[in-house]
């Protein structure tokens, strides 16, 4: 495993408390650093993996309240319009007056 070193500077009380911390549970500083920092790191990647998941629902969502949203407007356009069929739309006039042979 590779290493790093931290430099870090602590004022003196709380440096203090954190080596009676490290004595009283029998631990060196160095393992009580390690585990905290392991423990951030863990903490952060559940975080990171709950957003990806919100992101994805959210997105998900969108898309379909985004497809609904179409649907309804394509549906109110064939209301609007009627049925073009049954009130015999200009292509459908042309094609008549083109088939006509009287």
């Amino acid at each position: 495993m590779k290493t790093g070193r931290l430099n870090v500077y602590v004022p003196e009380p709380e440096l203090e408390a954190f080596r009676k911390f490290c004595k009283n549970r029998g631990m060196s500083q160095s393992r009580v650093i390690t585990g905290l920092l392991h423990n951030f790191n863990a903490r952060q990647q559940r975080m990171e993996d709950k957003e990806l998941d919100r992101f994805t629902t959210n997105l998900e969502k969108a898309s379909h309240v985004k497809y609904e949203a179409e649907k309804e407007k394509a549906r109110r356009m064939v209301a609007e319009a009627g049925n073009p069929i049954e009130n015999g739309s200009s292509v459908e006039q042309s094609s008549a007056d083109f088939l006509d042979l009287e």
